[in-house]
Parts: C-alpha cells; structure tokens; sequence
C-alpha cells in the first residue's frame, strides 16, 4: 500500500511541475555533453542473501543534456550512454566459473526542478526510461546468455547548494526512486527456446551526488560529478517454456545493482 501511494504521489508531484512547462515561457536555455566513467556491479541473490552470480568493472559513457529555464522552475532532457565489458563470476551446474559480460546501458530520463527563492535547496522529480543489456560472453566450458532488462523510474529528492559564488557551486543531491513496469528478456534461441519475457518485481532504489560548477563567463563552464545510483529488482514470475523436445520452468532471482559514475563536461547557455 505505501508503496502505491509513494509511485501516485511522486507521478502527481511530477505532473504538477509539468503543468507549468519552462518550455512555454523560458528565459534561457543550456546544453551539455559530459565524458563519463562507470563503476557497474550487479548481483543475483537467493533467499536466504547467499549471491548466485556477481559482475563488476568500469565502462566509459557519455551524458548529452538539454535545459530549459524559466524563473522558478527548470525542464532537463538526459540522455545516457554506457557500454563495456567487466568481469563475471557464477556458479553452473558443473561447478564456479568466470566470464566477461558486455554491459549496454541506455537511459533516458525527464527531470524537472522547482527552486525555491532565496534559498540554498531546491526539490526534483525525475522519469526515466532504462534499457540495460548483459550479454554474458562464452568460455570454453559455459555458453553464454544475454539478458535484456527494461524498467520506468520516478525518483524526487532535494538538491542543496553547499557552497556558492559568482563563478563556483558545489552541491550535493539526495533522492529516493521506484522502479516501474520491470521486465526482462532472456534469449535462449541456442537453446530453441525463445526470447522469454518475465516480470520483475518493483523496488525501491536511491541517489546520491556531488556536483562542481566553474562558470568561464555568462555563457559557458564546465562542471565535475560523483554520482552514486543504486536499483534492485524482485523475484520474478516463473513461466513454463517448450520446444519440441523440452520442457523447462524458468525464474529470475532477485537482483541489485549499484553504479557510481565520475564525470567531466561542459556547457553553454544560451
């Protein structure tokens, strides 16, 4: 029930700020490219806590945002890419293993800031669309498997501006997410069964950062990041597959992930 009520508040909140789009009556605009790179782990996990599976490195992105500002309120488009292999480490049938796994990681994401007048914070509420692929690479004793996850979250937290001039802020931000409408698709066509979609279930996650602004001038800086997001994902549904010879009942086990990005970018305003 709560958490009914926390995705109903968060989408009303969300809608409100809509309402009074800055893109109606905006006074500046601002674009910005960032260079990033991603810690990523994941984790499968039983019941009882004990991990199934793990994966973890670091893999290069790209963040590309577009801004609109009006006076008391600001629109964000983010667009998020990341994509690189990191390290493996399961157990099959025949004992542990490890392996690479090529992370794809799309996001897509519209964020919405109210400012508060003559004061140093400001709340947010952020949509975003999620495609995350794990494409678990082949040894010589496991065949490998490619998982593409698909998920909507509403996240609204508090930006607090830590230290400000003309020139220079540093801020930290907080928030709290709902993943929304998860799914997950298996490709198990080597096995002639399919590309099986499954329902996750839906959690709470959280976000941290901390953010360095240099102004050059009126129109253009750039700015460094630390940011932390974290997500989980319930048990699955099961659901009973076949071919023609075969039949098998699959599940996905609960899952967290957690990836902390470091970033470089510039912008301008316009």
């Amino acid at each position: 029930m709560f958490s009914v009520l926390f995705q109903t508040s968060l989408l009303a909140l969300f809608l409100f700020f809509a309402y009074e789009s800055p893109a109606i009556a905006s006074t500046s605009n601002k674009v910005s490219v960032s260079a990033d790179y991603l810690f990523f782990k994941h984790e499968n996990y039983n019941v009882k806590d004990e991990t199934l599976n793990s994966e973890k490195g670091w893999i290069p992105g790209l963040q590309v945002a577009y801004k609109s500002i009006s006076k008391n309120l600001e629109g964000i488009a983010l667009l998020e890419k990341y994509t690189g292999d990191v390290s493996f480490d399961g157990i099959a049938t025949n004992g542990p293993f490890s392996s690479k796994t090529n992370e794809d990681l799309t996001r897509f994401s519209y964020r919405l800031n109210a400012e508060q007048s003559r004061s140093d914070y400001n709340f947010y509420t952020l949509l975003s669309f999620h495609n995350l692929r794990r494409n678990i690479l082949s040894t010589a004793s496991i065949s490998g498997r490619e998982y593409q996850y698909q998920w909507l979250s509403l996240e609204g937290g508090v930006t607090v501006d830590l230290y400000s001039t003309r020139k220079n802020v540093i801020s930290a931000e907080f928030g709290l997410s709902r993943t929304l409408f998860s799914k997950l698709q298996i490709d198990l066509s080597k096995n002639n069964l399919g590309k099986p979609v499954l329902r996750l279930g839906d959690k709470f996650g959280g976000s941290a950062s901390l953010t360095y602004k240099h102004m050059f001038n009126r129109y253009n800086g750039v700015n460094l990041l630390l940011q932390i997001k974290y997500w989980q994902f319930g048990k699955s549904e099961s659901k009973s597959i076949t071919n023609d010879s075969t039949t098998e009942m699959i599940t996905e086990p609960q899952s967290q992930s957690l990836s902390t990005a470091l970033g470089i970018g510039y912008f301008y305003k316009f």
